[in-house]
């Protein structure tokens, strides 16, 4: 597992893992570019399975990280999540799952957190009014659900700014073209982020519970057990104290997708944001307990739904 790095060393480590991996008769990984960002930074993911059942449509998971770029204890869970389950003794998770790792979803505020602001919350696009005055859309309010209502701002100079529309931006595009591409194959879709010691499901965008309510709640009591006994569980707009329109799990589950999460990883020393670097991996350990049960969930289910 990588500590917090700059995206392009996040990229030289992915590349790596696909270049071990290239001869492997059993694990299948592949490192897509799915599309370049404002800043021509290349938009990422990893996609791992079993070889022998590539042929099979077994459900997908997906991990993002990175949505904020300021929040980088995301980034090195996230890859952790990846070192998990190429492990020879977590063989179940490649035969029955396919999954997509997206380290960092936002490089270019990733990289301007590294380079001049460490806590900047958007990206670097300029396509607003103000242009590069006042740059960036904040990418967890630029989706295509309840777009510009709630916890946001049509100001391009707002570190909650929503963009000009819906899916103005690249990152937000890759989001959605994998859904479109993929569809109810993606039973699991969990966002990483950096809010304090809590998951959340739907909704975000209003104060009610999506109908998956009960599922959600005994899944994500399983998933907070194994995170400690500091983590709490509620549906988002409460867990997060307001709605919140435009995010990418409310989208994730509004087209479709099974179960979605916000693991919403503890704050801790300056900011709740910048993580000492002793704690980057007790807390990574934590965020795969958490994966870890949901993805157990999915395959018992899948399994149960074949019987």
């Amino acid at each position: 597992m990588l500590p917090t790095q700059t995206g392009y060393q996040i990229i030289s480590y992915l590349k790596s893992i696909e270049d071990a991996y290239s001869n492997s008769n059993e694990i299948s990984i592949e490192l897509v570019e799915a599309g370049r960002t404002d800043e021509d930074r290349p938009l990422v993911y990893l996609t791992v399975t079993a070889k022998s059942s590539l042929k099979t449509q077994k459900p997908l998971v997906i991990i993002e990280a990175g949505i904020n770029p300021r929040e980088w204890i995301t980034v090195p869970s996230a890859i952790n999540i990846i070192d998990k389950i190429v492990q020879e003794d977590q063989k179940n998770f490649l035969q029955n799952l396919q999954w997509i790792i997206i380290p960092v979803l936002n490089p270019d505020g990733y990289e301007y957190t590294h380079t001049n602001l460490r806590l900047w919350t958007k990206s670097r696009s300029t396509r607003s009014s103000l242009g590069p005055i006042c740059p960036g859309v904040n990418i967890n309010r630029n989706f295509d659900i309840d777009w510009l209502f709630s916890d946001t701002s049509s100001s391009p100079c707002s570190h909650l700014y929503g963009g000009v529309e819906a899916f103005s931006e690249p990152e937000t595009k890759m989001i959605k073209n994998l859904i479109e591409k993929y569809g109810r194959t993606i039973q699991l879709y969990i966002s990483l982020q950096n809010n304090g010691r809590f998951i959340s499901y739907p909704w975000q965008y209003e104060r009610a519970a999506s109908g998956m309510f009960r599922q959600h709640h005994l899944l994500g009591l399983e998933m907070t057990s194994a995170m400690g006994d500091d983590y709490v569980l509620d549906v988002g707009s409460v867990a997060l104290g307001d709605r919140a329109s435009g995010t990418s799990t409310d989208y994730a589950m509004d087209n479709g997708v099974l179960y979605t999460f916000n693991i919403n990883i503890e704050k801790e020393g300056v900011s709740g944001v910048i993580i000492p670097g002793n704690e980057i991996k007790p807390i990574a350990e934590n965020v795969w307990n958490a994966v870890a049960i949901a993805a157990k969930s999915i395959m018992k289910r899948n399994a149960n739904t074949k019987s």
